[in-house]
């Protein structure tokens, strides 16, 4: 029997069996292959327990996780896609343990059904009163395979429902934070609504004072610029004065009436210059669209 890349306690497991014994080949073959199984189903413990350990870490931050925001201070556990990678992958690496607990299984049926024919082709009889302990260590470790493999099921079971829950969470944390910036949105839209508003009224306040210094201003031109008074006082019976026009006032108005429709006209082709350009340009490409054949 040649053994390719043994572990070290296997050799180890060899040694003492071949030390233990007088000579190896007049032995009862099955022993050691019992004894091989039994070190292969013990070094599954501690990986199950270091699994079942990880697994419970997992179920117990999903199921003490909370619906919040990021920045709330009450929210000192979070859930994120990094766990529900994490937690695929010990899904993974159990379902190998599922599939490496049935193949012992297998193998630990088929040495016992080999072992019932040797003993029946050899005519091996049990004296009385006493076990067959290959037998009874194959039945045993037998039914630990199985005890082990419900174990590995109830933890493929809780994994996957522990997925689920993250999943879920994972969709109600994203709705929840979709919808708090939709909120946030709808407050800076209520905002930026105010300020427009109030721009809006700013705007009227400054159109009113254009329209105010539009009318002032050619009048305030004409008078500086002539430097008359068209404006006197006349005395009433040589006791009172009263306010009056003067010959030339005429000129203020024939000059200031003009000036400022000048004015107001400049300034409304001003402001409707963008609006003409566009219809201007629409006609023309109505025009030409009209003239090209179809």
């Amino acid at each position: 029997m040649i053994l390719v890349g043994i572990l070290e306690r296997m050799e180890n497991l060899v040694s003492q069996y071949a030390s233990s014994v007088n000579e190896v080949a007049a032995e009862n073959p099955f022993e050691l292959h019992v004894m091989f199984l039994d070190k292969a189903l013990a070094s599954w413990r501690p990986y199950l327990v270091f699994m079942t350990h990880q697994i419970s870490n997992m179920s117990n931050k999903a199921v003490g996780v909370g619906i919040s925001n990021e920045d709330d201070d009450e929210n000192f556990l979070s859930i994120t896609v990094e766990d529900h990678q994490e937690l695929k992958q010990i899904e993974d690496q159990v379902a190998d343990l599922l599939l490496c607990l049935d193949s012992t299984f297998d193998t630990l049926t088929t040495f016992q059904e080999m072992y019932a024919q040797y003993i029946t082709y050899q005519g091996v009889t049990k004296p009385a009163g006493r076990m067959d302990t290959i037998a009874v260590s194959l039945k045993e470790k037998i039914r630990e395979t199985t005890y082990t493999r419900r174990k590995v099921e109830a933890l493929l079971s809780k994994v996957q429902s522990t997925r689920t829950l993250i999943s879920s969470l994972l969709e109600r944390q994203s709705a929840h934070n979709i919808n708090h910036q939709i909120r946030a949105l709808r407050e800076g839209n209520v905002i930026m609504q105010e300020i427009a508003e109030k721009n809006s009224k700013d705007s009227s306040s400054m159109r009113v004072l254009t329209i105010i210094t539009m009318v002032y201003l050619p009048c305030t031109i004409v008078s500086n610029f002539y430097s008359t008074q068209f404006v006197k006082q006349i005395e009433v019976d040589g006791t009172s004065t009263r306010l009056g026009y003067a010959q030339n006032a005429w000129i203020f108005f024939a000059i200031s009436i003009p000036l400022t429709l000048f004015t107001f006209l400049v300034w409304y082709t001003w402001i409707h210059a963008e609006h003409t350009r566009n219809w201007l340009a629409a006609q023309v490409y109505t025009k030409k669209k009209a003239e090209l054949p179809m």
